[in-house]
């Protein structure tokens, strides 16, 4: 069952809030699940549908790819269901895991608003060969419930399932509930039954949770299938890092390239990496690797780097434990002043016998418009309530005096998303470390774009302005929307830029500083607009259509637009959530034809002939 995490502003204040019975009429953070996750770009789903005869052992994986695709490995995998990564565990046993939860492989619920208990994410191995095998087969893996992500309750559960070839049956043999975080556990389970031990055997994983979007979460790493194991002994031989590269900025992960001059670079460049690595070793054993060796590249080019590893075999770091070390870093500046958007690559890796994937951390620093204190992933969803007229804010720290030209978004579907609330962007004046004065607010209102595929949107200034000119010092920029209706905002748990020192929410005369750790992806943008911004800012006159029934259970879909003349024509477009064109046509009052669509969630435009008029969005359920 979906759990919601309330963080309220302290817990004195809450209670003296509550016996006051004020506590409903003031604003409240909360940390919710997400119920869409943008399917990374690159990643190709259909290869993963060719199934592979009867794997030798050993067969492991310990989804250290997840810095480069976030699908399962095919050769391994059957299905592709679950989330590979590096952000939503805490402290896994290599880094990557992948994550259970309630969206399928393209980032959608597997039924939409759904909150109570279904079966959500699976993962199969594919066929095995256990036949003629030498001695003790053991299928060994690591678990871990809730991590950086949603809860799974009692009523909630992991479960691995054998398929036996002489018998054609999936027999469950293993079952968890679900709890609180802890740390990654062990589990072994003997392969002992001649009915498993056959040509063709298969594993399998199936969550149960809520099927409406990335809740009731589980995470397992290190799955070993192999024979004649020692169960005794749970050691192996890896160095593993465990928690994603860090931002190569002290405060941001990104500034414009045009306020990243030498002496800036300076004064925002992280001359300290916190990094964190574990140690599993076997018994006895001796890596002879030596830690803090990096490179910073920018094209191709080497602005700094450490060769002289600093080993680590006589300090107190511990076996089989996560153990945080700190790389320091020299100073980086750009060889001239940079004449365009650009990007830094680093390398954090250690010297000694190469393990694998996971011995090295790999990072992209972008410099493009926009400050931002997001490492650009949503773990969570943000939103305040009660926050009648209220502001979401951030303080950045201009390092140049520019012309705000709006801010980027990411309004990430929540269960119940708000299309018909509006906001504008403001911008308070600095006072010592809190909001000050109220010194602008834009007259144009927003609609939130929710975002299902795209993640951030433009949300930009009128263009018959030239937008806001601000000195090179601190500010509080955001938006303040215009009702009382929580706005979700995409959420980046695992931000290392101690972003929650800088937010605030609440109305403009009594901001309250947040106490949610990790960023809201908003980033304000400077001097240039973007190209890609025609469906962001409210229209002066807004198309308003209807398409019904919704969900669609039979073949046709009708759109009833009311108020247009009798001159004006319509044009539809139907969107799958990937951004695919599905179909387009004249909409002449009678039905869309959607017969031979499959089921599914797909997003209609609708545009009038009527030039004042822009084009509108409504999404679309079509479930036959």
């Amino acid at each position: 069952m979906m759990q919601i995490l309330r963080k309220s502003l302290n817990l004195t204040f809450f209670i003296a809030l509550t016996a006051l019975g004020l506590h409903a009429q003031n604003p409240r953070e909360e940390l919710l699940g997400i119920t869409s996750r943008p399917t990374p770009q690159g990643n190709s789903i259909e290869n993963v549908k060719k199934k592979v005869t009867g794997l030798a052992l050993p067969v492991s994986d310990d989804f250290s790819y997840a810095q480069k695709s976030s699908m399962p490995r095919p050769g391994l995998w059957l299905d592709s269901n679950v989330y590979v990564n590096t952000t939503y565990s805490v402290d896994p046993i290599t880094l990557g895991v992948a994550t259970f939860d309630g969206l399928n492989k393209y980032g959608l619920p597997y039924k939409q608003g759904q909150v109570a208990t279904d079966s959500t994410d699976m993962l199969t191995s594919q066929p095995i060969n256990l036949s003629g095998t030498a001695g003790e087969v053991v299928l060994s893996f690591y678990f871990q419930s809730e991590g950086l992500g949603e809860r799974p309750t009692s009523e909630d559960s992991l479960t691995l399932y054998f398929y036996s070839p002489t018998t054609m049956e999936w027999k469950s043999v293993w079952r968890t509930l679900g709890e609180d975080t802890k740390p990654f556990e062990l589990v072994q389970i003997p392969i002992t039954q001649t009915r498993y031990l056959q040509d063709n055997f298969q594993f399998r994983f199936i969550a149960f949770g809520s099927p409406g979007g990335a809740f009731d979460m589980w995470h397992i790493d290190r799955v070993l299938l192999d024979d004649e194991r020692d169960t005794t002994n749970t050691s192996f031989f890896d160095l593993s890092f465990t928690s994603p590269a860090p931002s190569l900025l002290k405060d941001y992960t990104s500034v414009p390239w045009f306020h990243y001059s030498s002496t800036v670079a300076g004064q925002i460049n992280r001359n300290e990496w916190e990094v964190a690595y574990r140690r599993n070793v076997l018994p006895s054993s001796s890596f002879g690797l030596g830690l803090k060796l990096y490179k910073i590249l920018y094209n191709g080019n080497v602005l700094a780097e450490n060769t002289s590893p600093d080993f680590v075999e006589d300090d107190d770091d511990i076996d089989n434990e996560v153990n945080p070390f700190t790389v320091n870093v020299a100073n980086f500046p750009l060889p001239a002043p940079p004449t365009g958007e650009f990007e830094l690559t680093a390398i954090n890796t250690y010297s000694g016998v190469p393990i694998g994937q996971n011995d090295s951390l790999i990072s992209t620093q972008r410099f493009s418009n926009y400050y931002a204190y997001d490492d650009g992933s949503a773990e969570r969803i943000y939103r305040v309530t009660d926050n009648q007229n209220g502001c979401v804010i951030y303080k950045y720290d201009l390092r140049a005096a520019d012309t705000l030209k709006g801010l980027y978004i990411y309004f990430l579907p929540g269960l119940e998303n708000t299309p018909n609330n509006t906001f504008s962007i403001v911008i308070f004046e600095n006072d010592q470390g809190t909001p000050g004065n109220l010194i602008y607010e834009s007259d144009t209102l927003f609609t939130p774009q929710y975002s299902y595929t795209n993640q951030f949107l433009a949300y930009a200034l009128p263009q018959d302005t030239i937008g806001v000119l601000l000195e090179g010092k601190p500010y509080f920029i955001g938006i303040r929307q215009t009702n009382n209706t929580a706005i979700t905002f995409g959420f980046d748990v695992n931000s290392d830029t101690r972003a929650n020192e800088n937010l605030w929410y609440g109305p403009t005369n009594d901001l309250f500083p947040s106490f949610s750790e990790g960023a809201i992806m908003m980033r304000p943008f400077f001097r240039y607009v973007p190209d890609d911004i025609g469906l962001i800012e409210q229209p002066t006159i807004r198309l308003n259509f209807q398409a019904y029934p919704n969900p669609v259970y039979e073949d046709r879909l009708y759109v009833e637009v009311p108020h247009e003349n009798s001159q004006e024509t319509f044009h539809y477009r139907l969107f799958s959530l990937s951004g695919q064109l599905i179909r387009e046509g004249a909409l002449d009052r009678e039905a869309i034809d959607v017969a031979n669509l499959k089921s599914g969630v797909y997003l209609l435009q609708l545009s009038s002939s009527d030039s004042r008029k822009d084009p509108a969005f409504q999404k679309v359920v079509i479930s036959h």
